[in-house]
């Protein structure tokens, strides 16, 4: 932890802490479907944007958390807001104007659809917030979330750390609009309340495909994109506000036709996160698929996948370098494979024939039809069947 705070600020520390948290155990498939729409359905609808951030928040602090993490998170979490909100303000620097600002978190800009970008003439790519200012008037914007919520001290710290750094990127750019991809985030609401106090417009994009997953619940944009009529539909379903869907396809879905050339696999294995264990069991499948002189290629996940269990164990496969784009990568094979992923989608937007793995683990691919998986409604293959 000591080196982690010495090379780092105490806030890329906490995004770590909190990606290591929330990826130890995937909530996706172990919270309950039934259960997630009980909880959701005990709330009564939110009467302002701190509600709604609220009712977020609870969505996920009380049922993706377990009671030991929730303890440490809210201990921890009280001494910081004194922190945050004590600290001396960030020098800015040269202020420049910017009609909108994409903070891209790591995402390609080519996730923001055309309608979103021809509509203003300049637009700034930001990869993530780092300077933070607090003015009184934040303060005391602070101070009246504070009074509703006292004791939901991770609430406030969150809230206290997001406002802090829009405050400093309106002040630097006087945007007109800030676009971001954080429909899971609890401070999402709030954030756009905010805006509205600058005269700022809020917009969200989505980056990936999307399950019943109450994390995602409540939020509300002044406009948030999504690619088809099933992701309004979801999110309504996790009652996030029906007003501000539009239906958009960005290019990182529908491939320009320039991309496509010859085939140069039959097959494609895209990982995620599996484990050893599931990484064993994808191996003597494709081992079965490579017995028949088909060409295979091993693609992990640039965040998730463990490359070093994956070397070790798919020792006479050809792995793919994430360096090379997405576009391309699915452009020159046959067959899209995996449990679970955005490229599945991807694939389908460019009639590339994709297989759901239903053998690596059969509970998440069960789980996968209550959690509303797009692709399953789609045409699609499983391995079970390509494999006989």
């Amino acid at each position: 932890m000591g080196i982690i705070m010495k090379n780092m600020s105490i806030i890329d520390t906490l995004v770590v802490l909190q990606k290591k948290i929330r990826y130890h155990k995937d909530p996706l498939f172990y919270l309950d479907v039934k259960k997630q729409i009980k909880y959701l359905n005990s709330f009564k609808e939110p009467s302002d944007y701190i509600e709604r951030g609220f009712f977020q928040y609870k969505c996920q602090f009380e049922v993706v958390f377990g009671k030991v993490m929730k303890s440490l998170i809210t201990f921890s979490s009280f001494f910081l807001i004194f922190y945050f909100m004590l600290k001396k303000n960030a020098v800015l620097g040269k202020q420049l104007y910017c009609e909108a600002i994409f903070i891209a978190d790591g995402k390609p800009f080519n996730i923001v659809p055309a309608e979103v970008k021809n509509r203003f003439c300049s637009l700034k790519i930001i990869d993530h917030l780092q300077k933070s200012v607090l003015t009184s008037k934040d303060k005391a914007y602070l101070l009246s979330i504070i009074k509703r919520y006292p004791f939901s001290w991770y609430f406030i710290l969150k809230i206290v750390i997001k406002i802090s750094e829009y405050s400093a990127l309106i002040k630097m750019y006087h945007p007109k609009a800030i676009i971001v991809c954080n429909e899971y985030s609890f401070t999402s609401s709030i954030l756009t309340d905010y805006c509205h106090l600058h005269g700022v417009v809020h917009i969200n994009i989505m980056h990936g495909d999307k399950l019943y997953y109450i994390r995602d619940a409540f939020f509300k944009y002044d406009e948030c994109y999504v690619w088809e009529q099933y992701y309004k539909d979801l999110f309504i379903s996790l009652r996030a506000d029906p007003g501000q869907f539009r239906i958009a396809v960005p290019d990182s879905l529908k491939f320009s036709e320039d991309i496509k050339g010859a085939y140069h696999y039959d097959y494609k294995y895209y990982l995620g996160n599996e484990s050893s264990d599931e990484l064993k069991i994808i191996k003597r499948n494709l081992d079965i698929l490579k017995g028949k002189n088909f060409h295979i290629r091993i693609r992990p996940h640039p965040r998730y996948t463990n490359i070093k269990a994956m070397k070790s164990i798919f020792v006479d496969y050809e792995f793919e370098d994430n360096e090379m784009p997405i576009e391309t990568s699915l452009m020159e094979t046959k067959n899209v494979i995996s449990l679970y992923s955005t490229v599945l989608i991807q694939a389908l937007y460019n009639n590339i024939n994709i297989i759901i793995d239903d053998l690596v683990n059969p509970d998440k691919f069960m789980k996968l039809k209550a959690l509303r998986f797009y692709c399953l409604n789609k045409p699609h293959g499983l391995l079970s069947n390509v494999l006989k």
